[in-house]
């Protein structure tokens, strides 16, 4: 694959990803030996800091089939190579926590821990949202620079997503009051700014409840037995 040589021709990238997909799911082909040719190319098009000429192409869908390969290739590999799953998950946690990296490696980063699961979500995201958000929120407030507003929001959305995914998995949850201590309890884990975004959401509720439940039952699994 030509990724890295690439990373500015988006139409190239989004190519090399197509093939990639059409030979891994090929079932007269076995690619398991190249496995580990093709998960940096894929790690590569998810958290790279640029892979277009201007900010305003549509890197994001890129970014989105990346991950949606990654995890695909840990549900179908993932019993041959019992770590795979869990050593591309600390790469991406790194680079989610990594505060030097730009906001679109931010970006891949969190929607490629989302496409890896539920359990991945409460164990490496939902902890750290909080902190991340109060990193965020300084970013976005840099209004004179119309890029980071753009990424920051990409990134907020991003992050609603995980949260939607949480409350997709409770579907007998439930929903929480839309009342002004639930809106508090909501913020202690999640921070203001998500907290408004969640209150205005449809599901509200639903997704309010799904959080505080996967925080409450996080900190159970932490607690000395």
């Amino acid at each position: 694959m030509t990724v890295k040589n690439n990373l500015n021709n988006l139409d190239t990238l989004r190519t090399a990803m197509a093939v990639a997909n059409a030979l891994r799911r090929n079932p007269n082909l076995f690619v398991e030996p190249y496995m580990h040719q093709l998960i940096p190319s894929l790690l590569t098009c998810l958290v790279s800091k640029r892979l277009c000429e201007s900010y305003t192409e549509d890197h994001w869908s890129l970014r989105d089939g990346a991950a949606e390969q990654i995890a695909e290739i840990c549900q179908q590999f993932g019993q041959s190579y019992h770590t795979l799953q869990a050593r591309i998950a600390r790469t991406l946690l790194r680079a989610f926590l990594d505060p030097t990296k730009p906001l679109t490696t931010h970006y891949g980063a969190i929607v490629g821990l989302t496409k890896l699961g539920v359990s991945i979500i409460k164990v490496l995201v939902l902890p750290n949202i909080k902190t991340y958000m109060s990193l965020l929120d300084a970013e976005m407030e840099k209004r004179d620079n119309q890029q980071l507003i753009n990424d920051g929001a990409h990134c907020q959305t991003a992050l609603m997503n995980v949260l939607r995914a949480l409350a997709r998995d409770c579907d007998d949850i439930e929903p929480l009051g839309l009342t002004i201590p639930q809106k508090g309890k909501l913020a202690e884990v999640v921070g203001d700014t998500l907290t408004r975004l969640v209150f205005a959401d449809p599901d509200a509720g639903k997704i309010a409840a799904a959080v505080v439940a996967a925080n409450k039952e996080a900190k159970v699994q932490e607690s000395p037995k």
